[in-house]
């Protein structure tokens, strides 16, 4: 990740990377922070440790409670940046090959569950990225990270810069990472370690040497800017431009040399046609030496500038609420809840007029309907309550969704918001007013909440619920009283009433069992699998409308208070060969919730 062959070409000396013991350097340094690039930790660590496949969210929290600790038994606070992005249209066509490439892929993992090959269980074996983990989950490691109080800073953009901004900021000892651009920073202090290479046992991990790296390229700091923009990105690699600047580059080197790598290459193209004290004029020189191309790499190489000497301007960087009218209010309030990790990154992109956008799921669309499509209902009334003041300020309240539909095709859908009681709806600056806990306004939030869930959920059987059972049952009614004549087609095959008892099962005793029953699966049922990809993809959408309601939910309400997938897996599969569910109820108050919350779901039915 980053720019183009440089984590490669920094590997392959012992100058520019070698091993560090973290135990040591730790020992060796008044510093006790290291910040941590989120995003790289979620899909580069966290999915190459445990049983995913099934829904495994005790193996998550222990996965980051490890982390955590292990550092911090080291005197080590750690603090983690993660940053939600939205694909740029100008790339809509690779995403949209990259998504049908990936639904092909879980198409092939579920039927090799099918053969018994619960290898496939594991995310390590899925194709490397975070765009290709079954379920985006990021919102639920902030969850766990900030329950073991772990700072966590969710920027609206550029996480990379940000990271480097803290770090130089607050003189921290490390940033772990798995990205070059950090190396071109200038004046960063802190050391650059690796994701890929951290082993958790040894504490030992690879660091990168920025200035070592200049000394090999015999050139100083101020030419990275101008590296970067040459070399390219990774996400561009592929791109034609790249390959004329590459082929311009060469032609335009005096001599052979001995290494044909790009970044020995560049650097003998850069040393040969740019004067280190004028380089005000390197944009004149790139407009004479590649024409066409030359306004791309123009525009590239002030970015850098500005980034790499920490002058860049940001979209977290916005003015006093004096200067603003009422949406840009809200805008800036649902930014500041953004950044504290408090606000799904889909809130503010609604907010500000993008699009929604649908990861890939584990499904195959055989026997049960597209998991977006079965949950847009309850995105529209998500959206009623989100552009509820934007009339006057928005051009329309239509969402543009990118989604999945019931034969595995990705395409573009205009949605309009639904209709909600507008009466009930304190707006939203008074619903995310998290310190006003007044009777009316907890009242206020409980109606739009149970109101945009169903017309026929009355709120009062959700808010007298213990905290952790309030979501799962509202996905519960969802899934069985709203979502079936969305697709009728498919209603005899959405979720029959045993399974809706496994369910409620797994809800009302999880917090009951011992950890060690949390084990990996062996024999995979592939339709629970799906159905525990279909309620966790119902807590998101959940999640995303208990947070536009303001936090109406008390705490604790994470996921892995009430769902854990091996556990439904297990309790599934017994269930089948005629085990009765309500045995799992092992004393009256557990069974007293579990006849609770099957009478509010099959109320009336």
């Amino acid at each position: 990740m980053g720019i183009v062959g440089v984590e490669k070409y920094l590997e392959n000396y012992p100058d520019t990377c070698c091993f560090v013991d973290i135990r040591q350097a730790v020992k060796d340094d008044d510093r006790k922070v290291v910040v941590v690039d989120g995003n790289v930790f979620h899909h580069m660590y966290i999915f190459r440790k445990f049983q995913w496949i099934c829904g495994n969210t005790h193996g998550l929290v222990a996965e980051v409670r490890n982390f955590v600790r292990a550092f911090n038994r080291l005197g080590v606070k750690l603090v983690f940046f993660f940053c939600d992005h939205q694909s740029k249209e100008v790339r809509r066509k690779k995403w949209i090959r990259d998504r049908h490439a990936n639904m092909r892929y879980v198409k092939k993992v579920l039927r090799r569950i099918e053969q018994m090959d619960m290898s496939v269980a594991l995310i390590g074996s899925l194709p490397e990225g975070e765009s290709h983990t079954p379920l985006d989950i990021k919102c639920w490691l902030r969850a766990a990270l900030q329950e073991i109080q772990c700072e966590v800073i969710c920027p609206v953009s550029d996480r990379v810069y940000h990271i480097a901004s803290y770090a130089r900021e607050n003189n921290c000892l490390a940033i772990i990472s798995q990205t070059s651009y950090f190396v071109f920073y200038e004046d960063l202090t802190a050391a650059i370690w690796s994701m890929k290479h951290l082993d958790m046992i040894t504490m030992k991990t690879k660091a990168y040497n920025c200035k070592s790296l200049a000394r090999r390229l015999h050139f100083e700091n101020n030419y990275f800017p101008l590296l970067a923009t040459l070399l390219g990105t990774t996400s561009m690699v592929k791109d034609r431009n790249r390959t004329k600047v590459r082929n311009c580059i060469r032609k335009r080197v005096s001599y052979a040399l001995a290494s044909d790598n790009m970044c020995d290459v560049t650097a003998q193209y850069i040393r040969e046609n740019f004067d280190y004290n004028h380089l005000e004029n390197v944009p004149v020189v790139l407009t004479k030496h590649f024409s066409s191309l030359s306004e791309m790499l123009v525009s590239d190489y002030l970015m850098y500038e500005r980034m790499f000497k920490f002058k860049y301007i940001t979209e977290d960087d916005v003015p006093n609420v004096s200067e603003m009218n009422l949406w840009e209010k809200i805008k800036k309030v649902c930014y500041d809840l953004q950044k504290r990790g408090r606000m799904c990154s889909k809130v503010r992109v609604i907010l500000d007029e993008q699009f929604y956008e649908q990861h890939t799921m584990l499904e195959d669309f055989d026997d049960l309907p597209s998991i977006s499509l079965l949950f847009r209902p309850l995105r529209q009334k998500i959206y009623a309550i989100l552009l509820h003041e934007a009339e006057g300020f928005l051009k329309n309240r239509e969402v543009k969704e990118w989604c999945f539909d019931n034969s595995g095709i990705l395409c573009s859908t205009i949605v309009s918001p639904a209709n909600i009681d507008k009466s009930i709806h304190p707006g939203l600056l008074n619903l995310w007013d998290l310190s006003n806990t007044s009777d009316g306004i907890l009242e206020n939030k409980w109606q739009l909440f149970a109101n945009a869930v169903s017309s026929n959920l009355e709120y009062n059987l959700l808010r007298d619920l213990p905290a952790p059972l309030a979501i799962p049952t509202a996905v519960l009614f969802y899934l069985y009283r709203e979502a079936p004549p969305i697709f009728p087609e498919y209603s005899c095959n959405l979720l029959s009433p045993w399974e809706i008892d496994v369910f409620i099962s797994v809800v009302v005793t999880l917090p009951y069992r011992d950890g060690n029953f949390f084990r990996v699966i062996h024999r995979g049922n592939v339709r629970a699998i799906k159905l525990s990809a279909l309620f966790m993809h119902g807590c998101q959408t959940m999640e995303m409308l208990h947070q536009a309601c303001g936090y109406v939910v008390k705490e604790p309400n994470s996921i892995w208070y009430y769902f854990d997938g091996i556990l439904f897996h297990d309790l599934y599969e017994k269930a089948k060969v005629g085990y009765k569910i309500i045995n799992s109820c092992c004393n009256p108050e557990i069974l007293a919730q579990f006849e609770l919350i099957r009478k509010i779901v099959f109320l009336n039915c």
